[in-house]
C-alpha cells in the first residue's frame, strides 16, 4: 500500500468530516429550540453528528505523519503559521462582535457582558470550539513522541472519555463537549496509532470485514446504536432541555460514530470531491462557515421562516441551508487561497 493514495483517501475523509460539521451546525440557523422537536429532527441530527470525532482521528493521523517527518521546532512553526494565526484572524472579529455589538443587538443579555465572558463565548460556545480544543491537544502531543507513550495514553484517555460521557448525567463539572478537550484526546491518540500501525490496522480491518457473517452482524449493530443514540438524545432533551442533547461525547454517539466511520473508511478511496476540497480549503471552510451561518440565520429569522420543529420539510430546509453554507464557504476558501492566504 503506497503512502500517497492512502493519504489522499484520508484527505477524502477530512472532506466528509467538514461536510458533516457544516450540516450539523446549520441546524442553529433553522431551529429555534424548545422541547417539541420531533423524531425526524433527531434522526437527522444524529446522522450528521460524526464530524468532530472523525476530524480528531484524522488530525491525530496527520500529526503522527508530520512529527515523523519534521523536527519538532519546525513543526511548531508550521502549526503556528498554518493553524493558530488563521484561527486568530477569524476569531478576533467574532470577539469584537460578541463584546461590542451582540449585547446591544438581537440578544436578551444586557450590555454588562465582560471581556472574560466574551472570550469564553467565542472560544467554547461558538462553532470555533473545536479549533481551540485541537490546538491545545496538539500542543500537548508535542511532548509525546514515543509510540509506547501513545499506546498507554490511549487507554487512559479512553477511560476519561467515558467519564465525560457519564458526566453528561452526573454534572460534576461543565458537561458541554466544547469544554472537553481531555475527552477528545483518546480519538487523537487513536489517529496517531492508526498511522503508526497502518499496515496492521489494514490487515485486521480486512480480516474482520472479510468474515462471511460480517454484513449480517454489522448492519443490525449499526441500526441498534443509531436507535439508542436517538433515544438517548430524546431522553436528555425531554428531561433537561438545558443539557446539550447532541453532545458528541455521549457513549451512544461514540459507538454509532465508530461504526459509521468504518463505512467511510471502507469507501474512502471511492469518494471524488474534485480538486476544490484540499487540506487548506477544508480548514478554511471550517473557519469561514460560522460567518455565513450567522448571515444566513439573520436572513431566515428576519423573514420568520425558521421553525420550532423539524418535520421532513424542516430537514430538507436544513440540508438546503447547510449545502448553501458549504458552497459559500468553499467559494470563500478558494478566493482566500488564490490571494495567497495559507501559503
Amino acid at each position: 500500500m503506497s503512502e500517497k493514495p492512502y493519504s489522499q483517501s484520508i484527505q477524502n475523509l477530512r472532506t466528509i468530516a467538514v461536510i458533516g460539521v457544516v450540516l450539523h451546525h446549520a441546524v442553529s440557523g433553522i431551529y429555534r429550540g424548545g422541547n417539541n422537536q420531533d423524531l425526524p429532527g433527531f434522526l437527522y441530527l444524529q446522522l450528521v453528528n460524526y464530524g468532530s470525532i472523525l476530524f480528531m482521528v484524522i488530525s491525530g493521523y496527520f500529526f503522527e505523519k508530520s512529527i515523523k517527518k519534521y523536527p519538532v521546532k519546525e513543526l511548531v512553526k508550521k502549526k503556528f503559521r498554518n493553524i493558530l494565526l488563521p484561527y486568530l484572524l477569524f476569531v478576533f472579529p467574532w470577539f469584537f462582535f460578541e463584546y461590542f455589538i451582540s449585547p446591544y443587538y438581537g440578544k436578551e443579555r444586557g450590555p454588562e457582558v465582560t471581556v472574560g465572558e466574551a472570550i469564553n463565548t467565542v472560544l467554547f460556545k461558538t462553532n470555533y470550539w473545536f479549533i481551540i480544543n485541537l490546538i491545545i491537544i496538539q500542543l500537548l502531543n508535542f511532548f509525546i513522541t514515543k509510540v509506547s507513550q501513545v499506546r498507554w495514553l490511549v487507554l487512559l484517555f479512553t477511560v476519561i472519555t467515558l467519564f465525560y460521557s457519564a458526566n453528561i448525567y452526573l454534572r460534576l463539572f461543565e458537561s458541554a463537549h466544547s469544554y472537553a478537550f481531555l475527552g477528545f484526546l483518546s480519538f487523537f491518540f487513536c489517529g496517531r496509532l492508526i498511522y503508526r500501525y497502518s499496515n496492521v490496522f489494514q490487515m485486521v480491518y480486512e480480516k474482520v470485514t472479510g468474515w462471511k457473517y460480517y454484513p449480517f452482524a454489522f448492519l443490525p449493530l449499526l441500526v441498534l446504536f443509531y436507535a439508542v443514540a436517538i433515544k438517548e438524545s430524546q431522553w436528555i432533551h425531554r428531561h433537561d432541555p438545558y443539557t446539550d442533547f447532541g453532545n458528541v461525547l455521549r457513549l451512544s454517539n461514540i459507538l454509532f460514530t465508530g461504526l459509521l466511520l468504518l463505512i467511510f473508511y471502507r469507501k474512502r478511496a471511492k469518494f471524488n470531491f474534485g480538486r476544490a476540497f484540499t487540506n487548506k480549503s477544508v480548514f478554511l471552510i471550517y473557519l469561514t462557515h460560522p460567518y455565513f451561518m450567522r448571515i444566513g440565520s439573520f436572513i431566515i429569522n428576519r423573514f420568520d421562516i425558521s421553525s420550532w420543529v423539524f418535520g421532513m420539510s424542516g430537514i430538507l430546509m436544513n440540508i438546503s441551508f447547510g449545502i448553501a453554507i458549504l458552497m459559500f464557504s468553499l467559494g470563500a476558501s478558494r478566493l482566500l487561497l488564490s490571494c495567497g492566504f495559507l501559503k
